[in-house]
């Protein structure tokens, strides 16, 4: 459970690290994108999405006192 949060916690950094303007306020980035970039800042969010939905399944599930 605790590697989860970090595991979070990691990605968040790296995301404002790589990316600082990148969705934080809810708006597209200046910079025209190329293909490529376009790609990666996709996946890169579609892993997000994955990492925070595992993270919460786990917190649900041990407050729920099962064993994953």
């Amino acid at each position: 459970l605790f590697s989860t949060f970090v595991i979070i916690n990691l990605f968040l950094a790296l995301q404002k690290n790589i990316f600082p303007n990148l969705f934080i306020y809810g708006e597209p980035p200046d910079l025209p994108l190329d293909e490529l970039q376009f790609w990666s800042i996709i996946g890169l969010i579609f892993i997000h999405l994955i990492v925070v939905c595992t993270g919460c399944v786990f917190v649900l599930g041990s407050m729920q006192g099962f064993k994953i």
